[in-house]
């Protein structure tokens, strides 16, 4: 377990210091902006960002980041989803730190190293899709929870309390879910799912190293 997660950490460190010797370079003066929506129920992110997703009565997003590069970071929908991402390599002096405001959240999708806080998630069914060395932390109720992941990322649910969870795991990701009565969990590679709860089905498919587990109730990521 502390294997994988070292190596999470050391392709994230690896991806991280990519960044600081190519692309855009920030200018070191710490701006901020804040952006507003009419309406969106999911994300889509693209990039190395610290996300943190409030509930709240409007569809906003505010941005800190060094003034050059705030205009590279795009946001915008289509569809239901509220798009974040930069067509250049962004090197910041500063942090990105990104705050979305939104009345619902139904799904995240996230590519690249970004850590995305979700807290207080409240519907019927919530979709996870994460690729690259990103995190993803999550908090609040849903009766179903769709999890998909791929390479060196790691999703903290334990505090979304799910009815039924379906997961994959691929790569060296880490998950663990809280699940109350079905669980469908699929490993391939050195991935490796625990779950919180007492579910009352465990259908489970493991090929590689991997492992799926019941974990402990002090396990963190």
């Amino acid at each position: 377990m502390r294997t994988r997660s070292l190596l999470s950490l050391l392709l994230l460190a690896l991806i991280l210091l990519g960044c600081r010797f190519s692309g855009v370079r920030g200018s070191g003066d710490l701006e901020e902006v804040t952006r507003t929506f009419e309406s969106f129920s999911a994300l889509e992110i693209s990039g190395a960002y610290e996300v943190n997703v409030l509930m709240g009565d409007e569809y906003k997003v505010h941005i800190s980041a060094d003034d050059n590069l705030i205009p590279l970071i795009k946001t915008n929908v289509k569809g239901s989803a509220l798009r974040i991402y930069s067509k250049k390599d962004l090197r910041p002096r500063e942090e990105i730190v990104i705050t979305v405001t939104t009345k619902e959240l139904e799904s995240i999708v996230s590519s690249g190293a970004s850590e995305i806080t979700a807290n207080d998630i409240d519907c019927s069914r919530f979709g996870v899709a994460l690729s690259g060395a990103g995190g993803i932390t999550l908090s609040g109720k849903t009766d179903i929870l769709d999890i998909a992941m791929s390479g060196a990322g790691n999703i903290d649910s334990k505090n979304l309390i799910a009815d039924d969870v379906n997961i994959s795991v691929s790569g060296v990701g880490d998950a663990i879910v809280y699940v109350a009565n079905i669980l469908k969990a699929e490993v391939s590679g050195v991935g490796n799912i625990e779950y919180l709860g007492n579910p009352n089905k465990v259908s489970s498919n493991v090929s590689g190293v991997g492992s799926i587990s019941k974990a402990k109730k002090e396990v963190d990521y």
